[in-house]
């Protein structure tokens, strides 16, 4: 049993590295453990167990050779056969195998490498310094790039991004060491760059043993966006200032990797090397002079002719944005050799210019016009003029005249070796007219041009029980007619042709806002006709009242009569005795009362021993149509509400003795669906149950849907509030 040793691939050896250990596998005593230092015999036949393990401590790692086709992953130990031929033992586990003793001498041996645990990288941080000078015409400079070292060794130039043949490339070597003296199985590695943009490897590809041999490129993004960048900053100032030389930073890793195969724990071994890299443009180029510059290219002026007032007679004026001062100066700035002259197309007739400046480097523009509108230059008043006519065609227009001229304002001067340089403004006029005229009214009438109310109240009924009837008490409509009239299509902004309605004497008629006169049945002069006419007697009366129309605008006045026409009749009858009565209903109320009827020829008296003080007391009476009609002692109720007194109501049974009701026009009690003239919904009921009539409040299903009248006394009590 041989010593075990490695062998390194600088040529030294690590000795005694591993323990080999044999164990015959036999009961008899005097076998023993065998290793190097302590040999015996084994009979012919006896399976022997051979175990191996490295001798490792913290700088020295040492293992098997891999071999991935074995069981065990790496090369077995070997043994002398019969033939005195070397032979592979058999993996049982781990650094354990097997072989049968050969019926001769053996000889057993196992083979270890000593593997990398570390790698040196030499230089660990290395600097390169790219340095771009730029020198020349500022738009088309010569480029110069050099690459230097952080120790200011220069490894490479470029000329116009060229290599320049005078100067050989060289890049920098970076050294990869395997424990530190490369004392192990293997010295190769593989070797990577992390940002293959930024910089070029030059080495063997694999695993080598060779130099890693780097230089930044200068076509890397990192430079070329920075030159990009600057360039076009410079570009958009318009070449005033050089590029500054401000000094970028970044950084690569180049890294070693060793083979796993050599590697302790058959892992790979890395080593890093930090690459930093600097680039800095320094900007020697001067501007050329090129040219004469002017601060504005283009310049817009606006006329604008003003009318407001009476669109028939307006008032006008004309008015135009300020004058605008030209700066001429050259390209790259520098001092003129020469004054400037100025000069516009048409030689001052539409525009005036004013040469300012130590060498007429300025010029104010102003734009040719009258403000009176009297002395304006040809194509503006032409333009006027065209304006006018059409308006005088039609008055009533709004004039809206406008149009656009322009022509170039061309500066002059020379630069040093006497070249003329120019530059030219293009300046627009524009022209416009704001029309701010109104129409007003010129008269005003109101068709027709009289109006006749023929009014007849009729009073029936018996003494104790009287209706009134009012008849051709319709409104009639009058209409106020302003001039001049216009189409919808046709009608001027902001043209006001209302009128304002009123009347002489709104004790007896009245007029809204469209003009709708609606005589008034209870004015007092009608009531004392009819209170001053005898049973079976007939009166007449007349009244006239003026109505005016008022312009809002302008004030403008007319007036016509409007007649009222009355005839009274009184035809109240005797009472005549008789029974009946109907069932009728209202609802509304909380006191507890006790009441009581009489009915008279369809007529039943409504009396009360306890009533809340809004709540009347009357008659109640229904037509031959069935219709019922209420009245007190003082008047009938007509197109309104009131709290009424029901002596039908069964309060037994729960029925109120009171309730609110509505009546019509004529005086009639509403039932069903009410809309009041602010929109409000109420139900008055249609059911002859001794409350017919009356306001409903609370959920109520109707003709099978579920509504909810107002329970509250808000001031829309009864009002409908939700469907469902």
């Amino acid at each position: 049993m041989p010593r075990i040793d490695a062998r390194n691939s600088n040529g030294t050896y690590d000795t005694d590295v591993a323990v080999l250990t044999a164990m015959p596998g036999s009961n008899q005593s005097y076998y023993r453990s065998i290793d190097k230092d302590h040999v015996a015999a084994v009979a012919p036949g006896v399976a022997v167990t051979v175990v191996t393990a490295p001798k490792n401590d913290e700088e020295n790692r040492y293992q098997m050779v891999v071999d991935e086709k074995e069981p065990g992953g790496v090369l077995p130990p070997t043994y002398l056969d019969d033939n005195g031929q070397i032979q592979p033992m058999n993996y049982v586990s781990g650094g354990s195998y097997t072989f049968q003793m050969p019926s001769r001498d053996t000889e057993i041996n196992v083979r270890y490498q000593k593997v990398t645990t570390r790698i040196q990288i030499t230089p660990s941080d290395m600097t390169f310094h790219v340095v771009q000078t730029r020198s020349g015409d500022r738009k088309n400079p010569d480029v110069c790039t050099e690459v230097r070292t952080g120790e200011g060794v220069l490894i490479a130039r470029y000329l116009n991004d060229v290599p320049d043949q005078s100067v050989e490339i060289q890049p920098v070597r970076i050294h990869g060491e395997h424990n530190s003296a490369g004392d192990t199985i293997s010295r190769t590695m593989k070797w990577m760059v992390d940002d293959a943009d930024l910089l070029q490897l030059a080495a063997e590809e694999g695993y080598t043993t060779e130099d890693a041999r780097i230089i930044p490129r200068i076509s890397s993004s990192f430079i070329q966006n920075i030159l990009k960048k600057q360039i076009k900053a410079q570009a958009d100032s318009q070449y005033q200032e050089p590029i500054s030389a401000t000094i970028y930073k970044t950084s690569g890793v180049v890294t070693a990797m060793t083979d796993p195969d050599y590697s302790v724990g058959n892992q790979p071994v890395y080593g890093n090397c930090r690459v930093h890299v600097t680039f800095q443009i320094k900007d020697q180029t001067t501007r050329r002079v090129e040219g004469l510059d002017l601060n504005k290219r283009n310049l817009n002026f606006t006329i604008t002719r003003v009318l407001s007032g009476d669109r028939k007679a307006p008032q006008e004026k004309y008015l135009c944005t300020g004058d605008t001062v030209l700066s001429a100066s050259l390209i790259p700035e520098q001092p003129f050799y020469q004054n400037v002259t100025w000069k516009d197309q048409e030689n001052g007739k539409n525009l005036r210019l004013s040469s300012m400046g130590t060498h007429g480097e300025e010029c104010k523009v102003t734009v040719r016009y009258d403000e009176k509108g009297q002395e304006h230059p040809a194509w503006i008043q032409n333009v006027v003029n065209a304006d006018d006519q059409k308006w005088q065609e039609d008055p009533y227009g709004k004039r809206a005249g406008g149009a656009s001229y322009s022509e170039t304002v061309t500066a002059t001067s020379e630069d040093q070796t006497h070249g003329v340089i120019t530059a030219q403004c293009q300046v627009t006029v524009n022209f416009r007219t704001l029309d701010q005229t109104v129409v007003h009214p010129e008269s005003v009438a109101i068709t027709p041009g009289q109006i006749s109310f023929d009014l007849h109240v009729k009073k029936t009924g018996t003494r104790y029980a009287p209706v009134r009837v009012n008849q051709e008490f319709e409104p009639i409509r009058a209409a106020g007619i302003v001039k001049p009239v216009f189409s919808v299509d046709e009608r001027p902004e902001g043209y006001h042709d209302q009128v304002q309605w009123s009347l002489s004497d709104d004790q007896c008629i009245s007029v809204d806002s469209s003009g709708k006169l609606s005589p008034k049945p209870e004015a007092l002069w009608i009531t004392e006709l009819l209170d001053g006419t005898a049973y079976g007697a007939v009166k007449e009366d007349q009244k006239t009242v003026w109505l005016t129309a008022k312009t809002v605008d302008q004030g403008l006045e007319a007036k016509i009569p409007v007649t009222l026409k009355l005839t009274v009749e009184n035809q109240v009858q005797p009472i005549r005795s008789s029974t009946g009565g109907s069932s009728r209903g209202s609802s509304g109320g909380s006191s507890t009362r006790s009441s009581s009827g009489t009915t008279v020829g369809g007529t039943k008296n409504a009396t009360s021993s306890v009533l809340p003080s809004y709540v009347v007391t009357g008659k109640w009476i229904q037509n031959a149509a069935g219709k019922w009609l209420f009245t007190d002692q003082k008047r009938t109720y007509v197109n309104e509400w009131a709290a009424v007194h029901n002596p039908y109501a069964d309060t037994s049974k729960g029925q109120s003795a009171f309730d609110w009701f509505r009546f019509d026009k004529d005086g009639f009690m509403v039932t069903g669906w009410f809309t009041d003239k602010d929109g409000n919904r109420y139900y008055l009921s249609p059911v002859s149950d001794g409350t017919q009539g009356r306001m409903v409040t609370g959920w109520q299903t109707i003709d099978g849907r579920s509504y909810y009248f107002q329970e509250e006394s808000n001031g829309t009590r009864g009002a409908l509030r939700e469907v469902q």
